[in-house]
């Protein structure tokens, strides 16, 4: 036999003998503590894992593009010295009912939509894309006030898409995703340019919009419905066509200030702005634009709105209990 075979042979059986091949190697007279668990190869890990835990897909968290109406004749009449709000003397007009978009508010509105049309605005809104948001638009809601309308139509309702459905021969836009009034989005009755225009010429001049909800019901006592049907029923030879309000003065009136108008009580705002806040968290719709007015927008957020500004929210940064406005 081989020499060197014979040699290997003889060193392997004594390694075999010293070092047992099911044996636990330890290192002699070292205290380590306790030996760790044995850890399961990284496959049978993953395995597991997947098994116990399935991912659960997130969803997609509900998004409000906050927008406010352009300047207003009433707004440029209110910056007049002596015409401001609380000025002695302070006079009222209805010729400002429903008050439109001035010339400057017409411009606002066509500078939102170009602003609108590129991808690199954001208005405060994180430097997300709000063209993006638009393109994920299921849903309008628009304050049923002629400036919120114009604002509207002026500056988001040319980036929706038409219904393919509808006839191409009727000049009438209709777009592919709703348009909503929505009463409980309209301003808090300060002065007659925050009563709404009769619900019939409004449904003649912008047929393209759902009014089904500017119609109080009937059938219910909601206390903040007195404001529209009032509205509703509005006649200009009244001065307070509700006189069971006529006791509730909270605006500037120790100086002579005279309204046409009652105003909206403290208590009446709160619970419509409520109203509003549960209407929103009730749709489905994940991504909804809503087109209002300063009060609401600081009830929502707690932030003022400059004219024809925008700012896209997840509606979960929204308080139910609404921020006070002043």
């Amino acid at each position: 036999m081989n020499v060197s075979k014979v040699l290997i042979s003889t060193i392997y059986v004594i390694f075999v003998s010293l070092f047992p091949t099911n044996a636990s190697f330890e290192y002699p007279n070292r205290n380590f503590g306790s030996k760790p668990a044995q850890v399961p190869p990284v496959s049978m890990t993953f395995a597991a894992t997947a098994e116990t835990t399935p991912v659960t897909p997130t969803a997609t968290p509900k998004r409000i593009l906050l927008i406010r109406h352009g300047c207003t004749y009433m707004n440029e009449q209110l910056a007049t010295p002596g015409s401001q709000w609380g000025d002695s003397d302070f006079r009222d007009d209805w010729k400002f009912r429903d008050s439109r978009l001035s010339p400057k508010g017409v411009a606002q509105a066509e500078e939102l939509c170009q602003r609108l049309r590129s991808t690199d605005v954001s208005d405060d809104t994180a430097g997300e894309d709000l063209s993006e948001v638009l393109e994920a638009l299921e849903l309008v809601v628009v304050s049923p006030l002629r400036r919120t309308i114009q604002t509207m139509e002026l500056g988001v309702l040319p980036h929706l898409k038409q219904d393919p459905t509808a006839d191409p021969t009727n000049e009438c836009k209709q777009p592919s995703i709703p348009i909503v009034a929505l009463p409980l989005a309209s301003e808090r009755v300060y002065l007659c340019s925050d009563v709404i225009s009769p619900l019939a010429d409004l449904q003649q001049l912008y047929p393209y919009i759902d009014f089904t909800l500017c119609t109080p019901d009937d059938d219910k006592e909601n206390p903040s419905d007195w404001w529209l049907r009032f509205q509703n029923d509005y006649s200009s030879d009244t001065a307070y066509p509700n006189p069971s309000r006529r006791d509730v003065e909270w605006r500037p009136s120790e100086n002579g200030q005279r309204y046409v108008c009652p105003g909206e009580p403290d208590d009446c705002f709160q619970d419509r702005m409520t109203q509003l806040y549960e209407w929103l968290e009730a749709r489905n719709e994940r991504t909804i634009a809503l087109v209002c007015h300063w009060g609401v927008l600081q009830w929502l957020t707690g932030k003022d709105f400059k004219n024809c500004e925008v700012k896209a929210v997840e509606f979960s940064t929204l308080r139910r209990e609404g921020y006070s406005v002043t």
